[in-house]
């Protein structure tokens, strides 16, 4: 499989840092420039041959999370929005896969979401960023699922970001089966990304968004693809747009003896707390053959657990794991 990671630019375009007045008609000429530059790059990196491609974390923002002066619902894209049919006609007409980073709106609340289109050109599944940094949380409802779904190309995980930083949200994923975790991402960093690739012997693809700065090296490391063994497999340039592209053997590489000393014989009674007897179900699930999607729910905090029913009211059931037809 050979998965292109779309480093392109944010398109917030003022410094967060030093509020102003906001022109709106500048971030939305930024987000149409910067979209259709961004569609010419999955372009390419079709052409060149790749399966599997991933965005950047919030490719549709404009507006920081943060800022609280405008409404930031209006970021989100609803299932039907003009975003969403060009993700899903471009992963139709060129027959690859797409894990795009959007802000979503549904259920009349905001997701940091990662959205999954296949070569049929529907929407194959949705994650929604569990852990919100600081200042995300004001504007951002929280996921509590991590879905894993069965390709043709393989079993997919999404994380979002800060997600990464847990150990307990990749291993979520590799014990539900996944064999690459995709990560659209505007805060990559080689310190923890190979360690999850390696402590759950799968592949970790994180598309790094440029910030307003122009030099990703400001905040963070540019997208990579990291292969089972932690090893970097490629990686994007540090002051720019470009298409990153990695020749990966998914199952070659679950099928390894390092794979079969790893997962197996994994010490569930040594998982916080209510995640352990979780993460067994949902591997003997899946090595029992059950090639469904699987989603392990979050054991969450009473304050992030209030947070997610919100999210749910009115609307059962309301996974974040959902197929197209659900959609």
């Amino acid at each position: 499989m050979k998965i292109g990671l779309i480093q392109t630019r944010q398109h917030i375009v003022y410094d967060p840092r030093k509020p102003g007045d906001i022109d709106l008609r500048a971030i939305r000429e930024a987000q149409r420039v910067g979209y259709d530059r961004a569609f010419n790059m999955m372009e390419q990196a079709a052409d060149d041959g790749a399966d599997l491609l991933v965005t950047i974390e919030a490719f549709n923002g404009g507006l920081h999370p943060d800022d609280e002066r405008y409404d930031f619902a209006e970021a989100g894209e609803t299932i039907d929005s003009p975003l969403m049919e060009r993700f899903a006609l471009l992963a139709g007409r060129r027959k690859v896969h797409v894990v795009a980073g959007l802000y979503t709106r549904r259920h009349e609340h905001v997701y940091n979401s990662a959205v999954l289109f296949g070569p049929e050109g529907r929407i194959i599944g949705i994650f929604d960023k569990v852990h919100l940094p600081a200042g995300e949380d004001r504007t951002i409802t929280p996921g509590d699922q991590f879905p894993v779904f069965d390709t043709d190309l393989g079993r997919i995980g999404m994380l979002v970001c800060y997600d990464l930083h847990y150990p307990e949200a990749a291993r979520c994923m590799a014990m539900a089966g996944a064999d690459v975790i995709c990560v659209p991402t505007w805060g990559w960093e080689k310190k923890y990304g190979p360690t999850r690739a390696y402590e759950n012997h799968l592949t970790v693809a994180a598309a790094m968004g440029v910030p307003w700065s122009g030099h990703i090296w400001d905040i963070c490391d540019p997208s990579a693809v990291v292969d089972c063994m932690g090893n970097v497999i490629d990686e994007g340039p540090p002051d720019g747009e470009a298409v990153v592209l990695a020749e990966v053997a998914i199952h070659a590489d679950r099928a390894t003896p390092a794979a079969a000393r790893t997962l197996p014989h994994h010490a569930a009674g040594l998982q916080p707390r209510g995640i352990a007897r979780r993460l067994m179900n949902a591997r003997e699930k899946h090595m029992s053959g059950d090639r469904r999607e699987t989603a392990c729910p979050v054991q969450a905090s009473p304050v992030r657990r209030a947070q997610a029913a919100r999210a749910r009211a009115d609307h059962s059931p309301a996974s974040s794991a959902r197929h197209a037809s659900q959609w």
